[in-house]
């Protein structure tokens, strides 16, 4: 056997080791085999040349093979690992130096723009903006009962009556001059204005009085309303004043006035009648449907109350088309007239224009009373409670504008909607405050 000691140097790692002649030659340093080298026993190492082989080739870490290797393979996980996160993921990111703004003006710095806030998305608690009260408003619930009993002052309006007194068919009740107050009445004006009409004028207006003006009262008596306001026109065909034409109506005309309008007026309301009388029919029906409509009323009959209302809109407002399309026509005895009374024969005008108001009173009273009524049917209720409780569930997962606008669409009945206009107007303020 071999015994021979011989020294290696591993070019390696530096290594220097001794081996006896049977044993494989390896560094025992880093198991290298290629890169050792045989000492000569007869070569002397000086220390200044080991100290610079030491320094050209530092002595490497002794790291078994299979530890490195290991080593290598979780390099190369840790670098794929990293480029498939991406650089904005990089654990040392946070690192990174950021840019200085010190000496950036503040004008010119460019600020990130916040996202837009949505209204439904607020702060945490935003309760916590509200007061005590408002608070308190917003979790209150009118309870709605169904069906709804009348307020007070609801069962008012719908008791509330429309004067008729202009659509009867009660004949116009008529307050004649006498003659001696039509002879009293000349002697006054002539008197007042120092004018005297002479005998032969005065004694015409006279016998023109006699003949029809207090013929027409007779007429009346009798029923007979056209034939009493044709005698009316002819108590106006004055004979002209001194054969002037111009004389007369500044003078004749103007010291008759009293009379002349006592005739007008009296003519208007025959007019009125006379036309009232082609409409007796379609008013009669108006005004026996109209009692009836509060017969169901006293009996809280909504059912059938509220056909009824529709039934007397449609009847007022046929109504109205007759007497629109009603003309006053006069007989032929109205050409004898002068022409500037004719004028205020037509300035009396519209004789049913005092019915035609009345009609309009008893259209907008229906008007009112079918909207109680309907707003007051169990479907209508029913229909504003599930947007009324909608709201509240709303407000309970804090879904602030679904809220609102469901309570906005509450306007009936009366409790309920103020309610609603108070949480609405709590969630306006709301909204607000958490965008400032």
């Amino acid at each position: 056997m071999n015994s021979e000691v011989i020294r290696y140097h591993c070019q390696n790692c530096g290594e220097r080791f001794s081996l006896t002649g049977g044993q494989s030659i390896r560094c025992p340093s880093c198991f290298w085999t290629t890169s050792i080298q045989r000492v000569d026993p007869g070569q002397k190492e000086t220390p200044s040349q080991s100290r610079t082989e030491t320094l050209k080739k530092p002595p490497k870490q002794k790291i078994s093979l299979p530890v490195r290797k290991i080593a290598i393979f979780l390099g190369f996980l840790f670098v794929i690992a990293l480029l498939y996160m991406g650089r904005d993921k990089l654990p040392f990111k946070r690192f990174a130096p950021q840019p200085q703004l010190k000496n950036i003006p503040a004008a010119n710095q460019k600020k990130t723009p916040s996202p837009p806030k949505n209204a439904n998305d607020l702060p945490e608690n935003p309760l916590a903006l509200l007061s005590e009260e408002e608070r308190s408003v917003l979790s209150n619930k009118v309870i709605l009962s169904i069906p709804r009993p009348f307020t007070p002052d609801e069962k008012e309006i719908l008791n509330r009556h429309v004067d008729f007194s202009a659509l009867t068919l009660t004949p116009p009740n008529f307050k004649f001059w006498t003659l001696d107050e039509f002879k009293t009445f000349l002697v006054g004006e002539q008197r007042k204005r120092k004018i005297h009409f002479p005998g032969s004028y005065e004694h015409p207006l006279v016998k023109l009085f006699e003949a029809h003006y207090l013929k027409a009262e007779e007429v009346l008596k009798s029923g007979k309303h056209e034939e009493a306001r044709t005698e009316l026109l002819k108590a106006l065909a004055f004979p002209v004043y001194a054969n002037n034409i111009r004389l007369h109506r500044s003078v004749a005309l103007v010291m008759l006035q009293g009379y002349i309008n006592d005739v007008l007026g009296k003519i208007q309301k025959l007019n009125s009648y006379i036309l009232t009388e082609a409409l007796a029919n379609s008013l009669n029906r108006l005004k026996m449907d109209y009692e009836t409509f509060f017969i169901l009323v006293q009996s809280e009959d909504w059912e059938k109350a509220l056909p009824s209302i529709h039934q007397l809109d449609q009847e007022a407002k046929q109504v109205e088309t007759q007497i629109r399309s009603l003309d006053v026509r006069y007989p032929p005895e109205i050409a004898e007239i002068d022409p500037d009374i004719q004028k205020g024969l037509a300035m009396s005008g519209e004789p049913l224009s005092p019915a035609l108001t009345e009609l309009n009173s008893v259209q907008i009273d229906l008007k009112i009373k079918k909207k109680q009524i309907e707003q007051n049917m169990n479907q209508n209720l029913q229909v504003m409670k599930d947007k009324y409780e909608t709201a509240l569930s709303a407000i309970q997962i804090k879904r602030w504008e679904d809220a609102k606008s469901a309570l906005e669409s509450v306007n009936y009945p009366p409790e309920l909607a103020d309610d609603a206009k108070r949480k609405s107007a709590i969630l306006a303020t709301l909204t607000e405050k958490a965008k400032k």
